[in-house]
């Protein structure tokens, strides 16, 4: 058993100066019975502890009390490594449980996906089965949102046109002329012209927004990138055209097959033919109108922008 201790403040001698003490085991053991009996002596106890045990004569006061200095620190660090041993068990005993719980999660997961799989390939080949062969059927049954086997109601090219043309007078009544009230969106900051504005629909069915804004890009360059749709919406999983027509007026009909993805991954992508017309108006503007549901029922929705 050793202690260090050091000299008093004054100590002329400087005997013990960081010098180790060494103890003899009778010491060790008497120093231990009267630690058990007072941890934390004071100095005048520590002076009659060292005159009541003549084994401890040739110890100064100051080594006794730099010995239960030490011993209490012992104690301390015993009491504190017994704590975080009981710690680090229990901690062992949750990170086992927790391990045992991801695992089962991990097979849930699993039978889930597969089950999933199963269910979702059983639905899909219901829904084709039980599907009409015509393509209003699909529609008016609420089932537009399948893989549509059949083509549009009319993919002639007369007919193409015919919904075509139909759909862009509706669209410039709409977007400017007096067809819709248009209402600046709550919040926006009036400014000098309608560039930058937001508005939305008044006092007519449904819901529609239009915004005017400027862009660096030439009108033919803009439009190639608004029919690039799966380069900017994320939601869309392909576009295949099938079909491409020339109007009279420099336009373009052409006749898409697009897919978009489901909100969740229960549900298939949902499926639908396109329209897409792009025309050149006569003060320059290009406008480009997608078509959706027009093309099987007269109650359409539709994707219209034009600059």
């Amino acid at each position: 058993m050793m202690a260090v201790s050091s000299a008093c403040k004054g100590d002329p001698m400087g005997m013990d100066n960081g010098k180790y003490v060494r103890y003899t085991p009778e010491q060790v053991e008497a120093l231990e019975r009267l630690y058990h009996d007072c941890p934390k002596p004071s100095s005048l106890r520590r002076q009659q502890l060292i005159r009541e045990c003549p084994i401890l004569s040739n110890i100064e006061p100051k080594q006794v009390k730099v010995w239960f200095q030490n011993r209490r620190c012992r104690e301390k660090q015993r009491k504190e490594a017994s704590r975080l041993q009981a710690v680090n068990r229990k901690l062992s005993a949750m990170n086992k449980l927790l391990m045992e719980e991801n695992d089962r999660l991990q097979k849930q997961v699993s039978n889930l996906v597969y089950e999933n799989g199963y269910f979702r390939q059983q639905t899909q080949n219901t829904a084709l089965a039980t599907t009409d062969t015509s393509c209003e059927s699909v529609v008016t049954s609420g089932q537009h949102h399948l893989t549509p086997q059949n083509p549009p109601r009319d993919a002639s090219p007369a007919g193409l046109l015919s919904i075509a043309e139909e759909t862009l007078t509706e669209f410039l009544s709409k977007a400017t002329g007096t067809a819709v009230e248009w209402v600046r969106m709550p919040g926006m900051k009036p400014g000098p012209d309608s560039i930058g504005i937001i508005a939305i629909s008044h006092g007519c069915t449904g819901v529609a927004s239009r915004a005017c804004g400027l862009v660096g890009l030439e009108p033919t360059r803009v439009v190639e990138i608004l029919k690039d749709r799966p380069s900017w919406c994320r939601d869309c999983r392909a576009v295949d055209v099938l079909n491409v027509l020339t109007t009279g007026s420099n336009g373009t009909i052409e006749l898409l097959y697009m897919q978009l993805y489901a909100p969740t991954t229960l549900a298939p992508a949902r499926d639908f033919w396109l329209l897409r017309y792009t025309s050149a108006l006569e003060d320059g503007s290009l406008v480009v109108i997608n078509v959706h549901d027009r093309l099987f029922s007269a109650n359409h929705n539709e994707i219209s922008c034009v600059f």
